[in-house]
C-alpha cells in the first residue's frame, strides 16, 4: 500500500449542523461475483435531499478529509472524527484507512467480509461509475503527482448520475463533466478506491478458533484469581 498521505485545504464558510447517512443493516456482495465487489453503503433519498445544506464538517485543521469523509459515511460519530482528527494532524496513510474500514465491514458483517484491495485507476477514465449501485456512496482516494498529498472523499450515485460531494471543502459536482472539472481543479492524476470480499471457510473457522482460544485463557485466568482469593482468606483466618 502507498505511503501517500490524504489531506486538503478547507473552505472557510458557515455549515449547518449535519445529517449522516443511514448505515446499511449488512454488507453484501452480489451473488454473481463472490470474489470482490466495491465497497459501497446504501443511502435513502430522503437523505440525499436534506444532506448538502444540512451537513457541517469538523474543521478541525487543514488536513482533517479522511475523518470528514468516515463520518458522512456513517462509519464513525463527530466525537470520533475530532478526536482522529487530532491524533492525525499530518493526515492518513492509505493503511490506517483501510484498518478503520476493514473493522467497519468485519463488525458490520459479524466477520462475514472483510477490505480486501486497494484499486488504484487513472482519472482519465472513472471506471467507479459502473461499479457504484443507484442510491450508493463510496469513499475515494484522489492522488497527486509527488511530492503533493492526496485527498480523501465521497462519491455517490443517485437518479443513476455519478455525483462527488466532498463533505470537508462541501463542494458538490453532479455530472461526468462537472467531476471532471473537480479533478482538473484540484490537480489529480489517479484514485483509490477500496473492494470487499466474502471470508473464505478457512478463515472464518480460524476466527472461531481464536475466540475460543482466547475464551479458554481468559476463563483460565478467571480461575487462577479465584483460588489465588480462597487462599489469602484461608490464610487470613489461620492468622487470626
Amino acid at each position: 500500500m502507498s505511503s501517500t498521505k490524504h489531506t486538503s485545504k478547507r473552505k472557510q464558510d458557515d455549515l449547518s449542523p449535519s445529517i449522516k447517512i443511514r448505515k446499511p443493516k449488512k454488507l453484501q456482495l452480489d451473488k454473481k461475483n463472490k470474489i470482490s465487489n466495491l465497497f459501497q453503503i446504501e443511502f435513502t433519498p430522503e437523505t440525499y435531499e436534506r444532506i448538502l445544506g444540512d451537513y457541517r464538517n469538523i474543521r478541525v485543521h487543514s488536513n482533517d478529509c479522511v475523518p470528514n469523509t468516515f463520518k458522512l459515511l456513517g462509519i464513525i460519530d463527530e466525537e470520533t472524527a475530532i478526536k482522529l482528527a487530532n491524533q492525525n494532524r499530518d493526515g492518513f496513510y492509505d493503511y490506517q484507512i483501510y484498518e478503520i474500514l476493514n473493522n467497519y465491514v468485519k463488525e458490520r458483517s459479524f466477520n462475514k467480509y472483510k477490505i480486501d484491495t486497494l484499486i488504484q485507476e487513472e482519472t482519465s477514465s472513472l471506471k467507479i461509475e459502473s461499479m457504484l449501485k443507484d442510491n450508493h456512496v463510496t469513499q475515494i482516494l484522489f492522488r497527486r503527482p509527488f511530492p503533493h498529498s492526496g485527498h480523501s472523499t465521497t462519491v455517490l450515485k443517485y437518479k443513476n448520475q455519478l455525483h462527488i460531494l466532498d463533505p470537508q471543502e462541501k463542494i458538490y459536482c453532479i455530472g461526468i463533466e462537472k467531476i471532471n472539472e473537480y479533478i482538473t481543479h484540484h490537480g489529480f492524476n489517479s484514485y483509490v478506491i477500496f473492494y470487499v470480499r466474502e471470508n473464505t471457510e478457512e478463515e472464518m473457522d480460524s476466527k472461531k478458533t481464536n475466540t475460543k482460544k482466547y475464551t479458554y485463557r481468559r476463563q483460565n485466568r478467571r480461575n487462577t484469581k479465584r483460588r489465588n482469593t480462597k487462599r489469602k482468606n484461608t490464610n487470613r483466618r489461620n492468622r487470626k
